[in-house]
């Protein structure tokens, strides 16, 4: 790393006492998400070994006490295939810097473009930044967020009767059954399923090295859990739902495409999860991000009474990279189609490999 202002450091991944001091600050920053915890750092850089640049500003008082007033988590992915950028953060929905004080946000990414322009194509960040930076906003994608009640009857009046009440009635009288299933049992299901759901959609499955890490650092800590929906013994859907704070993070599903019209198990699956969030004292659910384009999905998430949200990723020097792609391109056409026709052990082996270079 080149020169950088005294008051930044950069904290070791592998370094416990620091990376205890970086959660806490995470834990006490009011727009702060699970993205930006040491346990979801550690799960991108074991799984990929990109170089983590985890930027983070001393305060210090009168020459005595120091503490950390700001940090800012990003990986360094260098790829032969999409190039090397910097990126906040690989595989997630949120990133971006957090700081109390904005001029030393603002001077940290001065000094970040400095070091790094012609050594990297791009930097990406995914957060809204206010003005005073040199980088570009793209209006790519919204979220989806549900703001929850103690009693999650209360919650349910705002879904749609035709649609989503009425798919969660028929799930149940189907006979579909909602289990925890927090073990590494629970993880192999769910990824087995994921490559179903991946192919379906015309993509690889993220490698199973992910899915071991997610386990090992969140799921077996009591970060996040698993719930399987389960029709005459077989397991038809699944969800991996973080716990973070005040809000409850929907972040992956996978499902079997044979048994979704017939027995709805997707939506008995976020009932459940919306119950036990309500009962547990969550004040959101988080449906995560939506391109833009995919209005199907858009719709899905808003019967459930999900209030959409400008979700804008910012670029240096200029938008470009994956998230910023337009998924109606013939080249992104054409990938899906592949990925459609590989066989399942392929399309597994491609997943493994190619992840590292899309982040």
């Amino acid at each position: 790393m080149k020169h950088m202002p005294d008051m930044i450091k950069i904290f070791s991944i592998e370094n416990e006492t620091q990376m205890k001091e970086w959660d806490q600050f995470v834990l006490s920053f009011p727009r702060s998400t699970p993205f930006h915890m040491s346990y979801w750092l550690k799960c991108i850089q074991k799984t990929y070994h990109y170089n983590p640049l985890l930027y983070v500003s001393i305060n210090q008082t009168n020459g005595h006490s120091k503490h950390i007033d700001g940090i800012f988590p990003c990986f360094h992915i260098k790829s032969m295939i999409t190039g090397n950028r910097l990126v906040s953060i690989p595989f997630s929905d949120y990133g971006g810097p957090l700081f109390f004080e904005k001029h030393k946000e603002n001077l940290l990414l001065s000094e970040l473009i400095k070091n790094f322009n012609g050594s990297c194509k791009y930097c990406e960040i995914r957060s809204n930044l206010e003005n005073g930076t040199s980088f570009l906003p793209h209006h790519n994608f919204k979220l989806h967020s549900l703001e929850l009640n103690s009693q999650p009857e209360l919650v349910k009046r705002k879904f749609n009767k035709r649609t989503t009440l009425y798919s969660i009635r028929k799930a149940e009288n189907e006979g579909v059954a909602i289990k925890e299933e927090n073990s590494i049992q629970g993880i192999e299901i769910f990824y087995n399923l994921n490559a179903i759901t991946r192919k379906k959609h015309g993509l690889p499955p993220q490698p199973f090295a992910f899915m071991k890490n997610i386990y090992s650092h969140l799921i077996a800590k009591q970060h996040a859990s698993i719930l399987l929906a389960i029709h005459d013994s077989r397991v038809i859907s699944a969800g991996i739902f973080i716990k973070f704070r005040d809000t409850v993070y929907y972040k992956y599903n996978a499902s079997d495409p044979a048994f979704l019209s017939q027995k709805k198990p997707n939506h008995l699956l976020a009932w459940h999860a919306i119950q036990e969030a309500c009962q547990k004292g969550f004040q959101y659910f988080d449906f995560g991000r939506t391109a833009v384009n995919n209005q199907s999905l858009a719709k899905y998430k808003e019967m459930w009474g999900a209030k959409p949200i400008d979700l804008p990723y910012h670029f240096y020097p200029a938008v470009q990279g994956l998230t910023s792609a337009d998924e109606n391109k013939f080249s992104y056409r054409m990938f899906n189609h592949l990925c459609k026709n590989l066989p399942d052990s392929v399309l597994k082996k491609v997943g493994a490999v190619l992840y590292k270079h899309i982040g």
